[in-house]
């Protein structure tokens, strides 16, 4: 299996504010490249915080059905009345023993998953069963965190948008403890400016 993330950060290094969840960084053009990459993966694997700020299960380009994936610990039936699905988009929900998983099949006429200890190794084995062999996320750093510490993270694609936040505790790229004592080091592959913004591809060595 092959994971792909993407991204849009600012200048310094935020994904978006504590107090506006849904800011949108990028352009139009970002949009472009956020469904071109959606069009070259069978499953595209999101956060609880993540679907909560944008309740969408997004259409790619891909001629096949593409997975709509959720890990998520609490559930997301608070946001169940804003939820709006798409055509050839097969929505999977996974989460912990709590997760109420007749409420969440009633809900979003999903298919849901639930285990003791949710983890995203977990959540990719899950889609390895559904067929997945190329999986995107588009995720919070909390995630991208855990797919860095387990080393599952092949490519990374980041929009860097013409914009500084600012802020202490904001969001970021990557949110989570040190990942060991030199990081993880990725390679540039590409580099492609389109009016002030960069689109950034790096892969593992």
């Amino acid at each position: 299996m092959q994971v792909l993330s993407n991204t849009a950060l600012s200048l310094d290094g935020r994904t978006a504010r504590r107090s506006a969840p849904r800011l949108r960084m990028g352009s139009a053009a970002d949009l472009v490249e956020m469904k071109r990459l959606r069009g070259t993966v069978d499953a595209v694997l999101v956060g609880g915080n993540t679907f909560r700020a944008w309740p969408l299960a997004l259409a790619s380009s891909n001629e096949n059905t593409l997975i709509q994936a959720i890990l998520t610990n609490r559930g997301v039936l608070s946001v169940a009345e804003r939820f709006r699905p798409s055509p050839g988009v097969r929505l999977v929900i996974l989460g912990g023993p709590d997760l109420d998983t007749a409420a969440h099949e009633h809900a979003f006429d999903a298919e849901v998953e639930t285990t003791p200890t949710p983890s995203l190794r977990w959540a990719l084995s899950q889609l390895s069963a559904r067929g997945a062999q190329r999986v995107l996320l588009e995720c919070g750093g909390q995630l991208l965190h855990q797919a860095l510490k387990d080393d599952v993270l092949d490519e990374v694609h980041i929009t860097l948008c013409p914009v500084v936040l600012g802020g202490v505790g904001e969001p970021g790229f990557v949110d989570g403890p040190p990942l060991g004592a030199l990081g993880h080091r990725l390679k540039l592959v590409n580099a492609r400016p389109i009016d002030d913004e960069v689109f950034l591809t790096y892969r593992r060595p």
